[in-house]
């Protein structure tokens, strides 16, 4: 009996290994769905998952969805469009997403935009009947609101993208990048070292 509980308690603590292994792999490797086109969006993205527990658990439900999203740089017409987030196909069991952000951005705003972009691409996730433009048009529809009068193509917005856009900005603006904590630190050890 004592066997069988070793046992058990080995393949337990091996599979909570295995788990915490492979939640850690967005961090290590960075997320094998979202796919920055471009080597700032990649930087903006590796920044968000060290400094932000709030991009970090985006990008984990996007990892656990059936989407893949094509992250890339853009210029919009509009002077107020920074990002915007569009469906471009569906298969049963996957879909793709592209998201595109103004790149120019500061780096905070940046990383902001991508985060509001990706809590969209979240909602998107949530709704698997989201298969074409008419069901995208009717999810923003019940769950946010038109950003235009004019008859163009529907632009929406969401509550939620608009709070996580400003919970990633702050996180961002609490955490110094790791680098700076490692001056900081040798800094603060050189410091104590001189004044022995």
């Amino acid at each position: 009996m004592p066997r069988c509980s070793w046992w058990s308690r080995a393949v337990v603590a091996l599979a909570i290994s295995f788990v915490l292994v492979f939640a850690n792999r967005v961090l290590a490797e960075g997320p094998d769905r979202i796919r920055p086109g471009s080597n700032i969006l990649k930087d903006a993205i590796a920044a968000a998952l060290e400094r932000s527990a709030t991009f970090r658990s985006l990008a984990e439900r996007i990892e656990r969805s059936d989407l893949i999203v094509y992250l890339t740089c853009n210029r919009f017409e509009s002077v107020t469009l920074a990002g915007r987030t569009l469906l471009v196909a569906a298969q049963p069991g996957l879909r793709y997403v592209r998201v595109q952000v103004l790149c120019e951005l500061p780096h905070s705003g940046l990383v902001a935009i991508v985060a509001h972009e990706l809590q969209h691409v979240v909602e998107i996730a949530s709704a698997t009947d989201v298969v074409d433009d008419a069901s995208m048009v009717r999810l923003f529809s019940a769950i946010g609101f038109s950003r235009q009068q004019v008859p163009r193509p529907k632009q929406f917005e969401t509550p939620a993208a608009l709070e996580i856009g400003g919970r990633v900005r702050r996180e961002m603006d609490q955490s110094p990048p790791a680098n700076t904590l490692a001056r900081r630190d040798s800094g603060e050890r050189s410091a104590r070292k001189s004044g022995d």
